[in-house]
């Protein structure tokens, strides 16, 4: 009745999920209000639609070229978020002994260059690959940056929880990548016949 891929999905896209999300958790360090509790599973939901959204627009206009289509898309995206950008701009005040390091303007120079070269990868991998297999990178993504955040801040915020997340994920992410090349083997076996044939 289902396909490789949802077997696929359901053997490890639930733990990834479930040791990405727990690499992060931290009792002690949770601000958060009552409200964004509650919508941040609808934001996650959200992304997932969006990511099947943008495969269907691509498809349906049938581009060639996919630098044209994510010009277009971010340039789209940049414009309507520039409004609440500018909004938010005029309505903020900046205290007078806010301080600022060396490396909050050297952060500041390279986003200008790491975020479209981000933005165009992102784009890339969610037009050429299956809306699991973005979010499977995209939660290995979230979890190598939970790895790199205990050591630059010498396991400032280790805790049991995120440990268990993190050994969950590595697991899962094994997991997976190992049934894609067991599916990958077994189409090849499948295919070999009717090539000899």
């Amino acid at each position: 009745m289902f396909g490789k891929g949802f077997r696929l999905f359901s053997y490890g896209t639930i733990p990834i999920a479930f040791g990405g999300s727990l690499s992060w958790l931290e009792f002690s360090l949770i601000e958060y209000e009552a409200i964004s509790l509650i919508l941040a599973p609808i934001l996650a939901i959200l992304q997932g639609l969006q990511v099947l959204q943008v495969q269907k627009c691509y498809h349906t206009l049938n581009t060639s070229q996919p630098e044209t289509f994510i010009l277009h898309f971010t340039g789209l995206t940049a414009l309507g978020l520039s409004v609440p950008a500018f909004h938010s701009w005029i309505n903020s005040t900046i205290s007078a002994d806010a301080s600022w390091e060396s490396i909050d303007y050297l952060l500041i120079g390279i986003s200008i260059m790491f975020m479209p070269y981000y933005k165009y990868s992102e784009m890339w991998l969610q037009l050429n690959l299956t809306a699991y297999d973005f979010m499977v990178l995209e939660q290995a993504k979230f979890w190598a940056a939970s790895i790199g955040q205990w050591f630059v801040q010498n396991m400032a915020h280790a805790t049991v929880f995120a440990l268990t997340g993190k050994i969950v994920m590595l697991g899962a992410l094994v997991r997976y990548f190992t049934e894609i090349k067991r599916l990958q083997r077994t189409d090849y076996n499948d295919l070999s016949p009717a090539l000899f044939n």
